[in-house]
């Protein structure tokens, strides 16, 4: 089946309501089960008729997805808990509330916006952009597709994978963007020795 024919299929679907096999989501390349993490101090009073009343704090680490929290962890100290943070991060599993949120919000890092945007992906790319290949034929023929909100509809030129030129429409595009939070490039260095 050609991406036209698909593409096709799939808004026939959703107009008349039906549930159709694909296209499957795919993730962004900078995708993360965290994109926020909240560390601080918290502290209590302890009392205790045997040893005495004191102040104690620990170390509250949280970490985040689209605003729910995907993991809590408690530490000693603030060294323990800043070197333990990448370790909290790698052993945690997604979870159920990740896989909800990536079914509603733009693809966007952090991101809590709805998406309102679906494109069909032509290409699929490598890591790096060393191969690519056609996305209907790697899927199977059912295709990849990427959801955005309006104000991250527009994916620019800058990149093979995620790039508006790699995207169909399924629903709404690249003409309902509502960025208007764009920045210049740093541009190049430039040093007087």
């Amino acid at each position: 089946m050609d991406l036209a024919t698909r593409l096709k299929e799939i808004k026939d679907a959703l107009k008349a309501g039906l549930k159709h096999q694909g296209p499957w989501h795919d993730r962004l390349p900078e995708f993360s089960i965290v994109d926020r993490v909240e560390i601080k101090i918290v502290p209590r009073f302890k009392t205790s008729g045997l040893s005495g009343n004191e102040w104690r704090q620990n170390i509250s680490v949280v970490g985040y997805f689209k605003g729910e929290v995907v993991f809590t962890e408690r530490c000693g100290d603030m060294d323990y808990a800043l070197a333990s943070v990448y370790s909290f991060y790698k052993h945690t599993s997604i979870p159920k509330v990740v896989l909800q949120k990536e079914k509603e919000c733009c693809d966007q890092p952090s991101c809590m916006n709805k998406a309102t945007n679906r494109y069909l992906m032509k290409k699929v790319h490598s890591e790096g952009n060393h191969f690519e290949a056609n996305a209907m034929k790697k899927s199977h023929g059912q295709g990849y597709y990427r959801q955005f909100c309006d104000i991250h509809a527009e994916r620019g030129d800058a990149c093979l994978n995620d790039t508006d030129s790699n995207y169909l429409p399924i629903e709404g595009g690249p003409g309902n963007s509502t960025n208007l939070d764009s920045s210049p490039s740093g541009g190049p260095i430039v040093m007087d020795l």
